[in-house]
């Protein structure tokens, strides 16, 4: 939770921004086309925005942080996730090579035996 207020959870304050205008402009042209022209209400609710202005920069800076921080520790945990990618295929490999190792010294002393066993009865012969 931010504690920046609904708005800014559901959009960043510049899109509040745009989106405040083109409601405006909607809405008056609405009554508009319906006979109700009202030039002070749409002054009043401008001068209200641009009262609003300090208030609503104040969050915008808040929000740049709050999500500058958000993308920082995204990008560390996507960071720290392919380093332990990195890891598990190193330690697999590495098992890998190991298994290898074992395999070939096995086959290695599994010939010798057969060797000495074919030698043996070679000998008695």
């Amino acid at each position: 939770r931010t504690g920046f207020g609904f708005s800014t959870e559901v959009c960043n304050p510049y899109t509040l921004a745009s989106t405040w205008e083109r409601f405006l402009d909607m809405y008056f042209e609405i009554m508009a086309e319906n006979g109700k022209y009202m030039p002070d209400a749409r002054q009043e609710l401008m001068q209200r925005w641009e009262e609003h202005r300090p208030e609503a920069e104040r969050k915008c800076e808040a929000w740049n942080r709050f999500s500058m921080k958000r993308e920082e520790r995204l990008q560390l945990a996507a960071e720290r996730t392919e380093r332990h990618g990195r890891h598990c295929r190193a330690r697999e490999l590495r098992h890998q090579v190991s298994l290898e190792e074992r395999c070939q010294r096995w086959n290695c002393q599994a010939m010798l035996r057969e060797e000495r066993r074919q030698r043996a009865l070679l000998t008695r012969e």
